[in-house]
């Protein structure tokens, strides 16, 4: 029981084996016993014995193994097998046909091929102490569910060792798939691999493990996995983590163990496990005996052992790289404002604020869609509310403990949301479905898996990590959890086929009864950060994407001096720019043309204005202070009159007269606010004007509603969150620059826009 290694172990004071059954079983049972053989010698006089109470009894345990002085100091043996005759033993006792336990005793590991071969249950209990026999019977008994796992390698035969589970990769590899092959570094007797490998060890109930997620930030590697209890029986699971670095200026080991976690997961339940692994953890001794990581690929390796295991490849760029272009935020913009001016954008600021802090689940965080009684949540309306929380903050509004606290609700609630085929949930491969009942969080009027809106919602969520930089409970949390899910999204899933019109192309979403959705986000749009977002966070071969994207643009003249690429509704201009700060900094297409997409979306906004002026429909109050057509509310065909028609929800918007969406005389006051940025010299002159018309009608709960149509002479009623939240972050970025100065800053930002071939236009 106590084994060689012992100094103040009492042999009198052990529990033995029999001792700890009969403690365990109670007078109710007759327990039986009899030696069958000595440990280490050839003598089976004692088998006939064994043999007949075997066949009296109704289930056998076998005690095999090594005494004490058998390992240890000085306790050398060329065969590790089991000793002497027990090996015989054990097969005489299987042959009586009743089930067989053994409780294996040794201070090493032995090469019991032969006895794992039989039909018998083997437990691993090492020399135990003084306790050993009461502990043992625990789980003999099933009262104690099994979790230990081994932490040496069980070789299949002496002809292994030494045998280890860091072992180097050779130059003629062995491949499993191909047993056969002889110019392999293998054996010609026995496979390569183990008896049991290390981290081995089995449970009463069992552990599926899925959704690994391996994403690297700031050269940092943030794992996450889910690991199910899918037995009968609660468990501990012992959850392993290995690392494999591909490539090394010194031979580097197939895998090395980097963590693990041991949790209890209740029967039919599933938790998520974190790791995070930093350089250090990936660091070596080189050949000047110096301490230090190199950049490349790693192979991240999670499961019960170190052979069964889920693997994903990450690749760790040298964060030294003077290739790579640092873009920066340019902060606020430049443009001199009244005191009038200021408590106007506070009043808007501070009215559309209150629509994320009163419609978002008191529990969960996410935020209606729309203040309408039957609206669900938008996981787009979420992501724009992220940093609007904090500007809140920023302005004193609400407390930045109560804006983090809203946040980490979010990132919770989406970490824990079920992920998979199913119609009822929220989300797959770390996309979420556009639309969520405010009750359940899932799926909401089998909308589709949408990659635009959960790029959205990520973009709130880099700003939130960057932003939420304290040293306490909270913001680290958010912190960790941002990793996690900006690092699971598949971006690959969602990659158009290689022909037809949107080749290559990211989705526009999926749905688990269709499938690929048909369309793909080309042309300019408000896809334009996808790309960035998409390119930074892991997307396969995104550049060919990207080109995909760029090689469908429009590039109008509407109006002269007012070259841009072209797309009708505003929004398409300004979601992008609510967190991308990209003045004076262009891709190859934009470089082309010699201008940023901060100033094609200037343009824009001025055709807009024009386009307003020339009125060539004749809407009843477009001018030079009414403008603003974007997707919005419209008053719907009950106002039609005359050869007057109305629309209602509709991707309103005009690139001039030749080029316009939907346009039906309807403006949305969040169309030209969210453009201050781009012209403030026009913008400021316009809402002023339009609170001048038509404030009074024009103003609610929560600031602008959301759109109005003089001609119809009509006014909304609703708020849509994906226009509030845009509107408060632009004049936020105009006035501070806040949301732009921590986007900007991101990892992720910075690797997509230098991997889609982004520079600065003074270069």
């Amino acid at each position: 029981m106590l084994g060689s290694w012992t100094a103040a172990g009492n042999w009198e004071q052990c529990v033995t084996l029999l001792k700890g059954i009969k403690n365990k079983a109670g007078q109710n049972v007759e327990v039986l016993y009899e030696k069958g053989c000595n440990t280490n010698d050839t003598d089976q006089s004692g088998f006939d014995a064994a043999l007949k109470l075997a066949r009296k009894a109704d289930f056998v345990i076998l005690a095999l193994g090594e005494n004490g002085w058998m390992s240890g100091e000085a306790a050398s043996r060329t065969s590790i097998d089991l000793p002497g005759v027990q090996n015989d033993l054990a097969a005489a006792i299987v042959k009586t046909g009743k089930p067989v336990a053994v409780a294996l005793f040794n201070g090493r590991p032995l090469t019991i091929t032969k006895l794992n071969s039989l039909p018998v249950a083997i437990l691993e209990t090492w020399f135990g102490g003084t306790e050993a026999g009461n502990g043992i019977a625990d789980v003999l008994f099933g009262d104690m569910n099994p979790a230990g796992k081994i932490t040496m390698t069980f070789p299949e035969n002496e002809g292994q060792i030494p045998i280890y589970y860091n072992a180097k990769n050779t130059g003629r590899p062995y491949n499993p798939k191909e047993p056969e092959s002889r110019f392999v570094s293998r054996y010609l007797d026995c496979s390569n691999d183990p008896l049991f490998p290390f981290g081995y060890g089995l449970s009463y109930t069992s552990f599926t493990y899925s959704n690994l997620t391996a994403f690297v930030d700031s050269s940092n590697i943030n794992i996450t996995v889910e690991v199910a209890n899918s037995g009968d029986r609660d468990g501990e699971e012992v959850v392993q983590l290995y690392v494999r670095d591909k490539v090394g200026s010194v031979t580097r080991p197939l895998k090395e163990l980097k963590g693990f976690r041991k949790l209890l997961i209740p029967k039919g339940e599933t938790k998520k496990v974190e790791f995070h692994l930093t350089t250090e953890d990936l660091a070596f001794y080189h050949p000047d005996l110096k301490k230090y990581w190199e950049p490349g690929e790693f192979v991240v390796s999670v499961g019960t052992n170190s052979s069964e295991t889920i693997s994903k490849s990450v690749f760790i760029p040298d964060t030294k790289d003077s290739q790579e272009v640092e873009f920066k935020s340019n902060g606020k913009v430049d443009f001199p404002l009244t005191p009038e001016d200021e408590k106007m954008l506070d009043s808007i600021q501070h009215k559309t604020l209150l629509f994320f802090l009163n419609e978002h689940h008191p529990e969960k965080g996410i935020v209606k869609d729309r203040t309408a009684p039957w609206a669900p949540a938008s996981i787009a309306s979420t992501g724009f509310g992220i940093p609007s929380f904090a500007i809140g903050a920023e302005r004193k509004w609400i407390t930045r403990e109560q804006a983090a606290e809203i946040t980490l609700k979010i990132l919770t609630f989406f970490i824990n949301s079920v992920q998979s085929t199913d119609t009822n949930v929220t989300g797959y491969k770390g996309f979420y479905y556009h639309f969520l009942r405010m009750n359940s969080g899932t799926r909401e009027w089998n909308c589709e898996l949408s990659s635009i809106d959960t790029g959205i919602l990520m973009m709130g969520i880099i700003f939130a990590r960057n932003y939420y930089n304290l040293d306490n409970e909270i913001e680290n949390q958010i912190r960790m959890l941002a990793a996690i899910l900006l690092g699971r999204i598949e971006w690959n899933f969602l990659e158009m086929p290689a022909s037809g019109k949107f080749a290559h192309t990211i989705s526009m979403g999926w749905s688990p009864e269709g499938g690929i959705h048909d369309y793909g986000w080309s042309g300019y749009n408000e896809g334009l950060f996808l790309y960035v977002l998409a390119a930074g966070s892991g997307m396969e071969n995104v550049e060919r994407s990207y080109q995909a994207w760029l090689s469908s643009y429009k590039w109008q003249t509407p109006y002269k001096g007012l070259s841009h690429v072209a797309f009708p509704p505003l929004f398409g201009h300004q979601f992008s720019q609510a967190f991308i700060d990209y003045r004076g900094i262009a891709d190859k297409y934009m470089q082309e043309k010699k201008i940023d997409y901060f100033e094609n979306s200037r343009r824009a906004t001025y055709v807009q204005r024009q386009y307003a002026m020339d009125n060539p429909k004749n809407w009843r109050g477009y001018d030079s202070l009414c403008w603003g057509i974007t997707a919005s509310d419209g008053p719907t065909e009950k106002y039609n009159f005359d050869d007057k028609a109305f629309k209602g929800y509709a991707g309103r918007g005009t690139s001039g007269p030749d080029y316009n969406y939907f346009d039906d005389g309807t403006i949305a006051p969040y169309g030209s606010l969210s453009s201050l940025p781009f012209a403030p010299e026009i913008v400021l002159p316009t809402i002023k004007s339009i609170n001048k018309k038509y404030g009074k009608n024009l103003w609610g709960k929560y600031g602008y509603f959301d759109s109005f149509n003089p001609t119809a002479n009509w006014f909304n009623n609703d708020f849509i969150g994906i226009d509030e939240g845009p509107m408060l972050i632009m004049i936020e970025n105009f006035r501070t620059g806040l949301v732009w100065n921590y986007v900007m800053k991101d990892p992720i930002i910075q690797k997509g826009l230098n991997k889609l071939g982004y520079k600065y236009l003074s270069q």
